[in-house]
């Protein structure tokens, strides 16, 4: 069974990225979480089993980790930049309500990046950002 770690460092090798433990931590942790953490929160999380961690590094590696296509960072919420692990095309949904991102995957996003009706040469990298109330809210809002 491959764990986080090793998935995390063949990530990194295969991106150029020299896997220090550090960074294979930081890339660990973004790929077993689907909540689309803060930079303080990433931190949080780390700094017990890190506590040469420093605040710079985290934003050097991450600033890294998003050149080399490894993982996105996000302008969804207004107030603070949210990170995802998960680099493959898709869109986010923030809630309006509880403040939570998630991913939303559609099927063809490629027949729309590389549509003959978009007239640009090529797209390198895209942000699709939706806003609203998701279904968890909407259902307490009925229960009241």
């Amino acid at each position: 069974m491959i764990t986080n770690n090793e998935n995390a460092k063949t990530v990194l090798l295969k991106s150029g990225i020299k896997p220090t433990a550090q960074r294979i931590s930081v890339l660990s942790f973004l790929l077993s979480t689907k909540s689309h953490p803060t930079i303080d929160e990433i931190f949080s999380a780390l700094k017990k089993a890190i506590p040469t961690l420093s605040k710079t590094t985290l934003y050097n590696t991450l600033k890294l980790f998003e050149e080399k296509g490894v993982s996105l960072s996000l302008n969804i919420d207004y107030h603070k930049r949210r990170y995802d692990g998960f680099s493959k095309p898709h869109f986010h949904f923030l809630c309006k309500k509880c403040g939570r991102v998630f991913d939303i995957l559609l099927k063809d996003i490629s027949k729309i990046i590389n549509s003959r009706h978009v007239n640009i040469a090529s797209i390198e990298t895209f942000h699709g950002y939706f806003y609203g109330i998701c279904r968890n809210c909407k259902e307490e809002r009925r229960n009241i």
